[in-house]
């Protein structure tokens, strides 16, 4: 059964509708004989030059001086993956917000296991947004890495990059872009970021199995997949730089071509932020449930989480979805920690995230199914 793109919200783990790029280009790749860097015939070479405008459209985006500085992967997770798997540990202490997903905590975990890595959390905010003014001048003497959760897939809420990254001006910064990429710019140059990792299929509006690793080229990294690259295949190692470092293999050209489909046709929005900034107020209002969202609608994007006052969470989301066909996630998203954090463990919430295809009507729908479902 087909799906509504009215009734889903549930965009923080995959976006649906996706850009009519995406079909577009993909159709487009099927079409043509040849892989990424493999030959000289057309085919082959109109599969490269697509990689190549696709990443150097993703470069653009994000403020890249060069698009050799991106790499493409199977996913935000890969990327990520790749920085904390790759990074060289000195001092064996990273710094983390309160909010990460588990495609970072339970790397650390790993990490910690195996080779001893610490990690430390950052004083928040109530909100989750971080207390840059309370970290001690000497926090950044004896780290190696910061990870920051750009926007969490929970609350919605911002981190403040920039600030964060002019406290720690001599230690590396990853940041996990998977939510806040396509819903607010980024600026990996003005950040001074060492790496940014995201994925194609959320805020994008691209396909799955798409992942993109900035990397400003600062810090190398001991990559983790080894294989075929199309170039220098004498060598029994890596490429040394270069996106090819990161890339053993073939690539996903569908997928790729899809993203740059994405990236070409942006779904334009049918609603604006103050609709949305009015439903969460009205929520607040009259949701018989505990909001987890920003204080203030303006330092979050628009995505929400609810704890029912009465009855559980998987209920709340059932009914929604039995009653009035709509589509949100429950539990705890791949985000214990931030869960913890907002004392919403071990349950979870309802999390409920908009597309730019949402209509106002969309909107008073939603709001009142909430109502209903939940009081």
């Amino acid at each position: 059964m087909e799906s509504s793109s009215a009734n889903y919200f549930d965009s923080a783990a995959t976006s649906f509708p996706k850009s009519p790029g995406v079909a577009r280009r993909m159709l487009e790749a099927l079409g043509h004989g040849g892989s990424y860097g493999r030959g000289a015939y057309p085919g082959s070479v109109e599969a490269t030059r697509t990689v190549e405008h696709a990443r150097k459209a993703v470069a653009a985006l994000i403020g890249a001086k060069d698009a050799k500085q991106v790499s493409f992967c199977s996913g935000a997770t890969e990327a990520l993956n790749t920085v904390l798997l790759g990074f060289p540990y000195r001092h064996k202490r990273v710094a983390i917000t309160p909010l990460e997903h588990n495609s970072v905590t339970r790397c650390l975990h790993y990490l910690r296991e195996t080779k001893g890595v610490q990690s430390v959390v950052l004083p928040a905010l109530p909100s989750g947004e971080l207390a840059v003014d309370e970290l001690p001048q000497s926090m950044g003497e004896a780290l190696d890495l910061v990870v920051v959760n750009w926007v969490s897939n929970v609350s919605g809420v911002v981190q403040p990059v920039g600030r964060l990254s002019s406290f720690f001006p001599n230690v590396p910064i990853l940041v996990d872009a998977s939510q806040g990429m396509g819903h607010i710019p980024m600026d990996v140059g003005k950040w001074r970021v060492e790496w940014a990792a995201f994925s194609a299929h959320k805020g994008l509006a691209g396909p799955t199995g798409v992942g993109i690793l900035y990397g400003a080229g600062r810090v190398e990294l001991t990559p983790h997949n080894f294989g075929g690259t199309g170039i220098d295949s004498l060598s029994p190692t890596m490429p040394p730089t270069g996106p090819g470092r990161y890339e053993a293999g073939t690539p996903n050209l569908l997928g790729i071509s899809g993203l740059l489909g994405a990236l070409e046709e942006p779904i334009p929005p049918r609603h604006t932020w103050e609709n949305f900034c009015e439903l969460l107020a009205e929520v607040r209002l009259s949701v018989s449930a505990r909001l987890i969202a920003p204080p203030d609608a303006h330092r979050g994007i628009e995505l929400f989480t609810l704890i029912p006052h009465s009855g559980d969470v998987a209920g709340l989301a059932l009914r929604l979805s039995d009653d009035y066909g709509i589509a949100t996630r429950a539990g705890l998203h791949c985000a214990p920690s931030a869960h913890r954090f907002y004392g919403s463990y071990p349950a979870g919430g309802v999390r409920v995230s908009l597309s730019p295809a949402h209509t106002v009507a969309d909107l008073e729908f939603l709001l009142k199914a909430l109502q209903a479902c939940s009081n």
